[in-house]
């Protein structure tokens, strides 16, 4: 999917990922490093198919074949660069940082820069969820946007908010469509309109098969994290759930002492822990997954320092530590906090886990403001010194105000 870095940006390949490089490969000599990989990485990517074939092939015979199609990254990009071929069409997206409201701003944009082409946005209903406001400015200025709103499923019990139900009250003509033909039918209908059309469609690719999860341990780094979060007066933790955080929120259910509160946007993660402790005087915590989530969570951050709210934000590690990308690419969470966070430190597995964790606990409450650690998801499981004392309970703050 994804071949090389290169200047800050990656190259990414369109169809079938394992064809394109064994043909690559077949041009490379056979002693040549970035043969064997090549190689190597056909073998891998052979019988790969993202999404559904048949919602992608409708979307290929309904999207002309000029059109500017902006990709909400992850499985929609993933998808759209296997089933979409190439033809006179320009593809955007947030390739390296995987802005997940990338699509609707930049279909917007797309539709002022190319008025002559199609404009036309794919995304997810999350994604779309992010910058859902900007459906009003498409309204308020006519912008020509043709916005696919793919899936999910409605099942029983799940909440799914109702585009189509959305943009009509936005005044913006919509269509539904339950299954590819439909699809087809109403991307053809919306591009026919003069004014901005949102069309809501099937999802864009089959659910995943549940992944079992187990609860890391006692005596692990997990164990030690969520005793101290205890004792420190911690009940929550806000955070957008990710594959990376279920460790994390499986041990908190484990432990039954502090509850994961998920979120749609993170940006409402870290508005939620500042208010939290701008009511308790306790640290509010905030976890972030990947740097996407910790950009949008810097409004909620900010208020946190100005108005002396303690707050503690859980990170992934920065670039260059163990199992994370040392290309450049990656966001450091320390570089972009250091204007924020009083305190910023890597914390891993070992004897010194509970010590620095037990700093930042204290640090934010003492001092009411924010501090940061960061963790390595993958590595909860490990085993990891008890916290002993390192954090007396009693110790955890009053109520600054009344229940």
């Amino acid at each position: 999917e994804v071949v090389r870095p290169l200047c800050g940006g990656v190259h990414r390949l369109a169809g079938e990922a394992g064809a394109v490089l064994d043909a690559l490969a077949s041009r490379l000599t056979g002693a040549d490093r970035g043969s064997r990989e090549l190689v190597s990485a056909a073998e891998a990517a052979a019988g790969w198919a993202p999404g559904r074939a048949e919602v992608w092939a409708a979307l290929d015979r309904a999207i002309p074949a000029d059109a500017v199609v902006a990709l909400e990254p992850g499985e929609i990009l993933d998808a759209a660069f296997f089933h979409l071929a190439p033809r006179e069409r320009t593809f955007t997206s947030s390739y390296v940082h995987g802005a997940r409201a990338y699509a609707l701003p930049a279909t917007m944009a797309a539709s002022i820069a190319f008025p002559g082409r199609q404009a036309i946005g794919l995304a997810t209903g999350d994604g779309v969820a992010e910058a859902a406001a900007e459906v009003l400015t498409v309204r308020k200025y006519g912008l020509p946007v043709r916005l696919v709103v793919l899936g999910p499923e409605r099942t029983p019990g799940r909440a799914v908010l109702d585009w189509a139900a959305y943009a009509r009250a936005s005044g913006v003509e919509a269509r539904d469509a339950s299954d590819p033909a439909g699809l087809e039918r109403a991307l053809g209908e919306a591009l026919a309109t003069k004014g901005p059309a949102l069309v809501q469609g099937p999802p864009p690719a089959d659910p995943d098969p549940p992944i079992e999860v187990r609860s890391p341990g006692s005596g692990t780094f997990a164990s030690s994290l969520v005793e101290l979060l205890a004792r420190a007066g911690v009940d929550r933790v806000y955070g957008r759930m990710r594959p990376a955080l279920a460790p994390f929120a499986r041990a908190l259910e484990a432990d039954g002492r502090v509850r994961f509160v998920p979120v749609l946007f993170s940006e409402s993660a870290s508005m939620m822990a500042t208010a939290r402790g701008k009511r308790t005087g306790r640290p509010g915590v905030c976890v972030a997954a990947d740097g996407s989530d910790l950009l949008s969570m810097s409004n909620g951050l900010y208020d946190a320092q100005l108005d002396h709210s303690p707050v503690v934000v859980l990170t992934f590690p920065g670039p260059g530590a163990r199992g994370t990308p040392s290309s450049g690419l990656a966001v450091d969470p320390h570089r972009l906090l250091a204007d924020v966070a009083a305190s910023s430190q890597p914390v891993e597995p070992g004897p010194l886990a509970a010590t620095r964790i037990a700093h930042a606990l204290q640090e934010s409450a003492r001092r009411r403001t924010v501090t940061h650690l960061a963790l390595d998801w993958a590595r909860l499981g490990e085993a990891s010194p008890a916290p002993g004392e390192a954090l007396d309970a009693k110790a955890a703050p009053e109520l600054l105000l009344p229940p």
